[in-house]
């Protein structure tokens, strides 16, 4: 079953982009590269930046500097719900999902954004998740912590999104759980999804990645391929670069 049906546009850039919320400066002079089929983690100390950066790539904030584009597609200045239509979907922190609806009307809610997603989508989106698809006439909000993260990303995929950024997506699961969400993310990456994950855990998450940011105090601070991350963790200097020190050493400065 094919979770992306639609070409990629090409890839996912972020150039230059900052966030401010008044004096506060939670992004700054942000450049990123997102491919598609690849999984590109950010990682960095809470308070860094990490979810600013994601909501301001989707529209949910407006950046005060820079841009993101799709391919050759704008992307800066849309509405979240364009953005969302032209293949760029976030999963949130937190289990946002409707708790008075069942699993059936989350998803109905998420397909009325697009056209062309009707039953057959939702029930291939469901599949996915097994335990979904025996809890589909069931309230949300009598679905486990793991049951909703997992409606979640159902219905960020209705709209077969060329990006798909997860923001936290194991936050509070069980381990048992969070293998399950590694798992759907390694095939959405082999399906084509370019896949972005800001995400608690670094080793698991880097394992899986061919890309990762260091993001520290609203800065990238390293740019690193997936095989340095695991040689950097590997030596024991996760915290350095975690942290942002001796960025110098190790890694590119692409």
């Amino acid at each position: 079953m094919s979770v992306n049906g639609s070409l990629p546009y090409g890839n996912l850039t972020v150039e230059n982009l900052g966030v401010r919320y008044g004096r506060l400066v939670a992004v700054s002079g942000a450049s990123l590269i997102f491919e598609p089929g690849k999984i590109t983690t950010i990682v960095g100390p809470n308070g860094a930046g990490k979810s600013s950066l994601l909501k301001a790539i989707v529209g949910l904030v407006e950046p005060s500097e820079g841009a993101v584009v799709l391919g050759d597609i704008p992307v800066t200045g849309r509405s979240t719900e364009e953005i969302l239509r032209i293949g760029v979907a976030l999963v949130p922190e937190g289990k946002r999902v409707f708790t008075s609806l069942t699993v059936e009307e989350n998803m109905r809610l998420a397909a009325a954004t697009f056209k062309s997603a009707g039953a057959a989508r939702i029930s291939e989106c469901l599949a996915l998740f097994p335990s979904l698809v025996r809890r589909r006439s069931q309230r949300a909000s009598l679905l486990s912590g793991g049951e909703q993260q997992q409606l979640m990303i159902a219905r960020a995929l209705v709209g077969r999104p060329q990006f798909l950024l997860l923001d936290e997506p194991s936050l509070g699961l069980s381990p048992l759980v969070v293998r399950d969400v590694f798992e759907i993310i390694g095939r959405l990456a082999a399906e084509g999804v370019g896949v972005v994950l800001v995400e608690q855990y670094v080793h698991r998450a880097t394992r899986v990645s061919s890309r990762v940011y260091v993001l520290s105090k609203g800065r990238i601070v390293r740019d690193l391929t997936g095989e340095e991350a695991r040689s950097t963790i590997s030596r024991g200097e996760l915290s350095d670069v975690y942290f942002g020190r001796e960025q110098s050493a190790g890694g590119s400065s692409r």
